[in-house]
């Protein structure tokens, strides 16, 4: 059968994907929230582990390429300082690219070591950069985000005062974030598989968990926090992400259009032409979803009394009534 590639702003919705991953979260995985096998090698003890390694290599080379052009592009947004007569540096950004993107990459050897080596380019810039990262494999001191070199546009306030200074801020991260997720996505979709098996494990579990956790949840850049109206700094406190992290981590297996195939997400469309979504719509997909906000215990209590985990309604705040306090803002920067 000949497919027909269909991108997403063709006919699905950024309010549709999120109605077809309910869908498959209920139906497939049965609203698991850590599905089994999460960084279990199906290629261990096997004859094709350095070939297959070799392969995963590439992909965590690749991922950094795209790393390393937006530090080397906007370096100031990564840049910050532990004491306000500091130093602006990367550590603070290179200590999350060793501890969470190369540490993390699926996969370690059976004795939790690394099997991935410090690469060496042409680019001299790369190189440099890459040996400041690796330093971070015996240093053991603590950094802290205290002070951004750039716009904090974790202050709310800023946002009032000076909307389009943070939000070309703001702008630049999200596509920072959009193009690594991007990027996953698109070997994942395209050279994740070695003589039938995903060198990433059963329904890529270990490329999901390392994406949602270590990538998205992890991102060292989330500064735009918002508060709902219940919210008091003085009593107990849940850190909420509006979508839950889930929704990004299945992703990988959910849209993923493997051999021209239709994806679980066209299966959902009852389509059989593939959904391909581009960089653009990766971008809409972070900036729209990936929200963080402070809410009272009791506002948590509410979604989770609707068992609201590994999934939630789009509309799941409005139906529990958890308003936010910097409304003008979070209307202006999500319509």
């Amino acid at each position: 059968m000949n497919y027909v590639v269909r991108h997403s702003n063709q006919g699905v919705s950024h309010f549709e994907l999120r109605k077809y991953w309910e869908t498959f979260k209920n139906n497939v995985e049965k609203r698991q929230n850590l599905p089994r096998g999460l960084g279990i090698d199906p290629f261990w003890d096997s004859e094709l582990d350095e070939e297959v390694n070799e392969i995963r290599s590439k992909h965590l080379f690749r991922l950094l390429k795209v790393i390393y052009s937006h530090i080397d592009g906007s370096g100031e947004l990564f840049r910050t300082s532990s004491s306000l007569n500091g130093t602006h540096n990367l550590d603070f950004f290179n200590k999350w690219v060793f501890n969470g993107i190369i540490s993390k990459f699926p996969y370690r050897s059976q004795k939790n070591e690394l099997v991935y080596q410090l690469i060496q380019t042409e680019d001299d810039g790369f190189n440099e950069w890459l040996n400041q990262v690796w330093e971070w494999e015996h240093k053991k001191i603590r950094v802290s985000k205290r002070n951004l070199q750039s716009i904090n546009i974790s202050h709310v306030s800023n946002w009032e005062e000076n909307y389009d200074l943070c939000n070309n801020v703001y702008e630049k991260r999200i596509n920072f974030l959009s193009e690594i997720v991007f990027t996953i996505h698109d070997f994942v979709s395209n050279e994740s598989f070695y003589e039938g098996k995903s060198i990433y494990g059963t329904n890529m579990n270990s490329i999901r968990e390392f994406l949602g956790q270590w990538v998205v949840r992890c991102y060292p850049l989330k500064d735009v926090v918002f508060h709902s109206e219940r919210y008091s700094p003085k009593e107990k406190s849940i850190y909420e992400h509006w979508t839950p992290i889930s929704f990004f981590r299945d992703l990988v297996m959910f849209t993923q259009t493997r051999k021209n195939k239709p994806s679980l997400m066209d299966n959902c469309v009852g389509d059989t032409n593939p959904i391909i979504l581009t960089m653009n719509d990766w971008k809409n997909i972070i900036h729209y979803n990936y929200r963080v906000v402070l809410i009272s215990k009791t506002e948590d209590d509410l979604l989770n009394s609707e068992r609201w985990k590994s999934i939630r309604p789009i509309d799941s705040y409005e139906m529990k009534n958890i308003q936010i306090r910097e409304k003008d803002v979070w209307s202006k920067l999500y319509s």
